[in-house]
């Protein structure tokens, strides 16, 4: 069967398994400096009257979610690039790894948030309260990601013709790269890889416009009041650029 393969057909498994490889460790890398020690340490500073409105409260506030976007960009670029180069069957372990880790990273950031609080909620409190919360969050995540996931696989199914995988199938004179991934042009929907990114960054978008707003509303809610239209032309400004990114 593997002798009826091309050289590039060949090659897709362990080009696929590398990248994922790869993104898996950077991302356990920066959600293990998120979880173990930069949330627990905002979370004590903001905590702390002295340095709610400190310097380094304020970088850390951003710098958690810029940690979130690496990641995101890493682990997205790669299932893209793992479910055009060999589809969903191939690509599986990709958003295996990414859900484990995101999971990881929300339950050691509870860990490290009791043992520097001195002590562990109750139960109860623990699935009326952070279970809820951690919940929340970790599926909103989820579900960014599983809009990805179906917006790369469908541009597939539907640029990946059958003449293409025939022509795959057998051993061709043309580029097999350029059958592939048929880029026509960086900027251009008819590149369904580039298609698939912009399609990705919108869902980057969407959602953490989601989470600035619900943000807004609970201190409306709450206190009466928002952060300022400065800061929420800033954050926003920022979604635009990192989306954009």
């Amino acid at each position: 069967m593997d002798q009826n393969l091309t050289p590039y057909q060949r090659q897709a498994p362990k080009a696929i398994a590398r990248a994922i490889r790869d993104i898996c460790v950077l991302a356990g890398v920066l959600y293990g400096l998120y979880a173990l020690v930069l949330a627990p340490i905002y979370t004590q500073l903001s905590a702390d009257v002295v340095y709610q409105d400190h310097i380094i409260t304020i970088i850390l506030a951003y710098l958690l979610p810029a940690l979130d976007i690496c990641v995101y960009v890493g682990v997205y670029a790669a299932v893209i690039y793992a479910i055009w180069r060999g589809g969903i069957g191939k690509a599986w372990r990709a958003p295996v790894a990414f859900v484990l880790l995101t999971l990881g990273k929300y339950l050691l950031n509870f860990f490290m948030t009791c043992l520097t609080d001195g002590g562990f909620p109750s139960f109860s409190s623990f699935v009326e309260d952070d279970l809820v919360i951690m919940g929340e969050a970790f599926l909103l995540e989820m579900l960014q990601f599983g809009l990805v996931v179906l917006i790369a696989s469908v541009i597939r199914h539907k640029r990946v013709t059958k003449h293409q995988l025939a022509m795959l199938s057998e051993r061709h004179p043309v580029d097999e790269r350029v059958l592939a991934f048929p880029m026509k042009g960086m900027l251009s929907a008819k590149n369904p890889v580039q298609w698939a990114t912009f399609w990705t960054a919108i869902v980057l978008l969407v959602g953490r416009v989601y989470m600035h707003l619900v943000y807004q509303l609970a201190l409306l809610v709450y206190n009466g009041e928002t952060d300022g239209l400065a800061v929420i032309l800033f954050d926003l400004g920022s979604d635009l650029l990192i989306a954009g990114g």
